[in-house]
């Protein structure tokens, strides 16, 4: 496929460029990278709320002083987890270009 010269008279030819959609979509994960994102978003944005919910009840005694830090030690391993997640759905998704 021959493309026109990028200046008349030139032996350069031009290169040709994909819209700005198709080359931020090169990936696409085993599941939807798009709705991975949202679950995980999601999941991650209830836990900080339970999270701060619990480390608050801990503060006014309403439970135990344990509960604040293993909330947030399980807040911790639910963010990395879905972190994790997210970049190994991309990381072995098939290539859109392929």
């Amino acid at each position: 496929m021959a493309t026109e010269p990028a200046i008349p008279g030139s032996s350069v030819e031009s290169i040709p460029r994909q819209p700005a959609v198709l080359r931020s979509r090169k990936r696409k994960g085993v599941l939807d990278p798009r709705r991975v994102r949202i679950v995980s978003f999601s999941v991650i944005s209830l836990g900080l709320f339970g999270a701060a919910l619990l480390c608050v009840l801990a503060i006014w005694d309403y439970a135990k002083h344990d509960t604040a830090w293993k909330s947030i030690a399980t807040l911790g391993v639910i963010t990395t987890t879905m972190v994790a997640f997210t970049i190994l759905n991309e990381a072995f998704g098939a290539r859109l270009d392929e």
